[in-house]
């Protein structure tokens, strides 16, 4: 009897149930009431749709201004509410998509703020509500119309209500999925950097100065902290095909305000220009482009796979079926710039660095190292490289390169100051000839010569440097022949802003340079003096040889004088022609190359040296002497006297190498004569053979 009233009891219960009691759903005669509505996105299909679906259903990433559709369904005790509606009735359900970057929509039913009273209170964002009416025949489930979102958002979520309280938490449902709404693409994208030639302004050091860039999209609503802006490093391309890609610095634009973001601290660090990849998404959606957004699709992305991972798609993907392709009903997570940009530029090196420089005198060893003027001999050598702000090389900064697009890049010129005091401040860069030249490749100038000199002057007399004033600097510099013993050389370059680290020179002021003061770097110094080469006259027995001083000379501002500095010019017998032999009365004086030799040694020290005489046949009488220094004596016009008997044979060989640089005016209106000399043998120097004094 017991077990019988408790069996009656139950049946009792069962059957006032409304919702579920006893393991089923009871609906009343005016349909069930929802516990929850459930919105899923419309790959799903058409209802009817499994429950499953419903339960643990997405809504996918969409496009502004592209129409999609939502399934909606009634749920109930985690079933669709099939008698949600019956017979002729109809019910109402509102469904409306809400901004949810802010978070107070929680969509985990299991927590208690669950679709808070916040997130109820929310307004619908553009195009983002309708009213759904759902008859019987609908059994519980129905797709919305068209939502047309106009403008961008990173984070919707989607409230379905039908007006019913059911729970402590109000009349809303939330959609269990939160999901983005992007633009279709940047179409604007702008630089100051604005210079797409090689050549013109505005002109930026790369990797120093900065640059503003601004992209944006038509779309409205992209701003805030997930409307990032990325810089692909993979879709950026240099002036031409072959030209180096720099590094663009940041990577990123700051966070967009009203549908743009403007950077103001990008730099870039090659030479040339640069330009962004850009790819329509109609016909290419997987090419990295220059420019592109990955963050404001965040919510779809990750573990939810609500897009299309690396993919700028703008139309669903529909290939296959739900059930077979993972990617089904998707658009792509990423959007950019859906062509190349403008080139940017135009960008020079940030500055110049000389790693490497020397000057070598021709003569060296010496108490004053120097290099006669006109003395091919001197050694220059210098390693420039082009570098940005951080001091790497800028591979781009090649002839080649840059000739290709009809431009000459910039030449390092030599220039050169006397460090006395009285010669600062003239600059003699003009009297350096053959200075090393090489070309700008991969960002590197190395140059190198061992043949460069100091022009030698050509007026008569010589004159002196009058570095007074710039227009005395520029009367007097060509031709100065007075002595340059502290001469810098130093290298210098530029290219728009770009100039010589470390400068420490300045050939065109006086006294020491100093920080923008100075625009050159020292490479070395040499002493330049105006030289030539003298044979004295000679006198002495018929019996013995003779010995002719030769002697290298320099001009002092004011005179000729022994130059005693030089211990390298080299000199050879054969450099000597001897003629005009003239024996005196009785005499069989002869010479012959044989006779000819040096003493002590054929380089000067102390700047002299002899040549020593000895006869083939000896005897008294007059023999000339004259110095190939590189010109030639076989020809009267090549000293100051005249062949009447030619030189001895095998005499009279120009040096090598050529010594021209120290001839003289011994004749004439030009230093252009070899020195010559005569020697009388059996002819003291005084009309005594033997004269003592006693006192």
């Amino acid at each position: 009897m017991n077990r019988l009233h408790r069996l009656l009891s139950v049946i009792s219960l069962c059957a006032l149930a409304t919702t579920t009691a006893c393991g089923q759903t009871i609906v009343p005669p005016n349909g069930g009431v929802a516990s929850g509505f459930a919105a899923i996105d419309e790959a799903y299909g058409t209802p009817a749709i499994a429950v499953q679906n419903y339960l643990t259903g997405r809504i996918y990433t969409k496009l502004a201004g592209t129409p999609f559709t939502l399934n909606i369904a009634a749920i109930n005790n985690n079933q669709i509410q099939t008698g949600y509606v019956l017979g002729s009735a109809t019910k109402n359900v509102n469904v409306k998509l809400v901004d949810n970057s802010d978070g107070d929509c929680v969509l985990n039913s299991s927590q208690a703020n669950y679709c808070s009273a916040a997130c109820q209170a929310k307004t619908a964002v553009a195009g983002g509500s309708q009213t759904l009416t759902f008859t019987s025949a609908n059994a519980g489930e129905r797709q919305s119309a068209d939502f047309t979102v106009p403008g961008a958002w990173s984070n919707l979520v989607a409230l379905v209500s039908d007006g019913t309280a059911v729970n402590v938490n109000g009349v809303w449902a939330c959609s269990t999925d939160a999901f983005s709404v992007r633009p279709l693409n940047f179409n604007m994208l702008s630089s100051t950097a604005n210079n797409g030639a090689l050549t013109g302004t505005p002109a930026l050091r790369a990797g120093t100065d900065t640059f503003s860039m601004t992209v944006g999209t038509a779309t409205t609503g992209y701003a805030g902290a997930a409307a990032i802006a990325t810089i692909n490093a993979s879709a950026v391309a240099a002036t031409a095909s072959g030209w180096t890609v720099g590094t663009i610095a940041p990577g990123s634009f700051p966070a967009a305000m009203a549908s743009s973001s403007t950077g103001n601290t990008f730099t870039y660090s090659e030479v040339g220009n640069f330009r962004f990849l850009g790819y329509d998404p109609s016909t290419d959606t997987a090419s990295p482009r220059g420019v592109y957004d990955s963050t404001w699709t965040a919510v779809d992305q990750g573990t939810q796979l609500d897009c299309i991972s690396g993919s700028y798609a703008n139309t669903r993907d529909t290939s296959g079926s739900f059930a077979s392709n993972p990617d089904f009903g998707k658009f792509g997570c990423l959007f950019g710039i859906t062509s190349n940009s403008a080139l940017f530029g135009r960008f020079t090196p940030s500055h110049f660095a000389l790693t490497s420089g020397s000057v070598t005198p021709a003569c060296t060893g010496t108490t004053r190292n120097f290099t006669y003027m006109g003395q091919a001999r001197m050694g220059v050598a210098y390693r420039l490289e082009a570098h940005n702000g951080a001091n790497g090389i800028t591979q781009n900064y090649d002839a080649t390169r840059y000739s290709a697009a009809g431009v000459n890049l910039p030449v390092p010129q030599l220039v050169a100051e006397d460090q006395a005091v009285a010669n600062q401040g003239c600059d003699l860069g003009t009297r350096l000839a053959a200075a090393p030249t090489a070309s700008w490749t991969s960002g590197v100038y190395n140059a190198s010569t061992a043949v460069a000199s100091i022009t030698r002057p050509t007026n008569n007399p010589p004159t002196n440097l009058d570095a007074s004033s710039v227009a005395s600097c520029s009367a007097s510099g060509a031709q100065a022949a007075s002595p340059l013993w502290g001469l810098d050389i130093g290298v210098q370059v530029s290219d728009g802003f770009a100039t010589m680290l470390s400068a420490d020179m300045n050939a065109g002021t006086t006294g020491t340079c100093s920080g923008a003061g100075c625009n050159a770097r020292r490479l070395g110094s040499t002493g330049a003096v105006l030289g030539r080469l003298n044979l004295l006259n000679a006198y002495g027995s018929d019996a013995l040889p003779l010995l002719v001083p030769v002697r290298a000379e320099f001009w002092t501002g004011s005179t000729w004088q022994l130059n005693t500095d030089d211990r390298c010019t080299t000199l050879a017998a054969t450099n000597l022609a001897a003629g005009n032999v003239t024996p005196a009365s009785g005499s069989s004086l002869n010479v012959t190359s044989a006779s000819l030799a040096l003493s002590p040694s054929a380089t000067l020290s102390g700047g002299t040296t002899n040549f020593r005489i000895d006869p083939a046949t000896r005897g008294s009488g007059s023999v000339d002497l004259v110095l190939n220094l590189g010109t030639g004596v076989g020809s009267n016009v090549n000293w100051c006297g005249a062949w009447a008997s030619g030189p001895a044979a095998g005499t009279g060989i120009a040096p090598s190498p050529d010594l021209s640089f120290l001839l003289g005016n011994w004749c004439g209106s030009s230093a252009d004569r070899a020195p010559a000399a005569r020697i009388r043998s059996g002819s003291p120097r005084a009309p005594y053979i033997y004269l003592r004094e006693r006192y």
